[in-house]
C-alpha cells in the first residue's frame, strides 16, 4: 500500500433488512440504538425484505439518536431523482440522521427476475457516477438542470429539502478498481467489498480471492487515487461477514479457513473477517485501523449483542 490513510474515531452499524412485524422490527431497532450501535442499515434487494423507504422511517420515528441508512440502493431500481427525494424525506423525518449508500448493482439473477436489462459493469458504474451527481445536486434543494448521457433533468425543483447540509453523507461500496476511484471522487464513506463475481448472489464465494489482507492494500491504493488530497476527508467502512466468537486458533476457525480455502493467518487478517474474545477483536480492529484507516465497522444485526463488549472497548476512541 502506497498510501497514508485516515484516521477516524470508530463507529459502528448494524445491517438488518427484514421484520416478521412492526412491533419486532422497532423492538429490534431500539435494541440497536440502546446498545449504542451508531447507524441501522438495510439493503436494497427485490427479494424477501423490507423496502429500505418505509423501514428506516419506521427507524427513524422509534429512535432518537441512530442514524440510518442504506447498503446500499440499487441504482437501476429508481431514477435518482425518485432516490434524492426518499433521502430528503428520510432525512426530514429523522431530523437529520440519515446516511445514503449508492451502488451500481451486480446481482444478474435479481436483474433477470425483474425483467431488467444487466448492462456490462462498465455502463453501470458510467449510469451510477451520473446518479450520484443527480442526487447531490437535488439534495442542496436548489433549482437545477443537468445534462448526461443516460440522465437528463431540467429545472427541477427538489423537495421537501434535506434538513443535514450541503446533503446527508453519501456511500459507495465497491471492490473493483473503477468502482474504488469513483468512490474516492464522489464519497463521502467508502464501503470496501470483495469484488463479486457477475450474479454471485453473496460474498463468501469471493472473500478467499478478492479479501485479503494483501487485496486491500490495492484497494486502498485505487481509492487513494480517485481520492487525491481529499482522502483524508472519506470515512472508510466495512462489513464483517464471518464473526467467530473464541480463540482465534479454535477448530471451528481452523475449519472455516480450509472451507474458504485459505490459510488460518490469512482468515485472521482478512478485513471482512473477525476472529477472537472481544479484547483480541478491539485489538484487530484498532491495527486494521492503523493500517487502512478502517473506522466504520458493520455487522450483521444477529451478532449485536455479543458485539457490544467490542462496541464498549472502543467507544470514543
Amino acid at each position: 500500500m502506497k498510501h497514508s490513510v485516515p484516521q477516524r474515531p470508530f463507529r459502528f452499524g448494524v445491517m438488518s433488512s427484514s421484520a416478521d412485524s412492526a412491533e419486532a422490527w422497532l423492538e429490534r431497532i431500539r435494541d440497536i440504538e440502546s446498545l449504542g450501535y451508531s447507524t441501522v442499515l438495510t439493503t436494497d434487494h427485490l427479494d424477501d425484505q423490507l423496502a429500505p423507504g418505509p423501514a428506516l422511517a419506521a427507524a427513524a420515528t422509534g429512535t432518537t439518536t441512530l442514524r440510518i441508512g442504506t447498503m446500499v440502493y440499487g441504482n437501476d431500481f429508481r431514477h435518482p431523482l425518485v432516490t434524492a427525494k426518499e433521502i430528503a424525506t428520510l432525512d426530514v423525518l429523522s431530523a437529520g440522521r440519515v446516511e445514503a449508500g449508492i451502488g451500481a448493482g451486480w446481482d444478474a439473477a435479481e436483474y433477470a427476475r425483474a425483467g431488467l436489462a444487466f448492462d456490462a459493469a462498465g455502463v453501470r458504474i458510467e449510469r451510477m457516477e451520473e446518479a450520484v451527481d443527480i442526487i447531490r445536486l437535488a439534495l442542496r434543494g436548489e433549482t437545477f438542470s443537468y445534462t448526461g448521457k443516460h440522465y437528463q433533468v431540467t429545472d427541477y425543483v427538489p423537495l421537501p429539502a434535506s434538513v443535514q447540509r450541503p446533503g446527508p453523507p453519501l456511500m459507495i461500496g465497491g471492490g473493483g478498481r473503477r468502482l474504488l476511484e469513483l468512490a474516492g471522487r464522489k464519497a463521502d464513506i467508502v464501503s470496501l467489498n470483495p469484488r463479486l463475481s457477475r450474479g454471485t448472489s453473496a460474498p463468501d464465494g469471493t472473500l478467499a480471492s478478492d479479501g485479503t489482507a494483501a487485496r486491500t492494500d490495492v484497494k486502498l491504493d485505487w481509492l487513494a487515487e480517485g481520492a487525491g488530497s481529499r482522502l483524508g476527508e472519506i470515512e472508510i467502512a466495512v462489513t464483517i461477514y464471518p464473526m467467530l466468537h473464541g480463540e482465534p486458533d479454535s477448530e471451528l476457525a481452523r475449519k472455516l479457513a480450509v472451507t474458504m480455502g485459505i490459510s488460518l493467518d490469512d482468515l485472521l487478517e482478512m478485513p471482512f473477517a473477525l476472529v477472537g474474545s472481544p479484547e483480541q477483536m478491539a485489538q484487530t480492529l484498532l491495527r486494521r485501523r492503523d493500517r487502512w484507516g478502517i473506522s466504520y465497522v458493520v455487522i450483521n444485526w444477529r451478532q449485536r449483542h455479543a458485539f457490544a463488549p467490542v462496541l464498549e472497548a472502543l467507544a470514543g476512541r
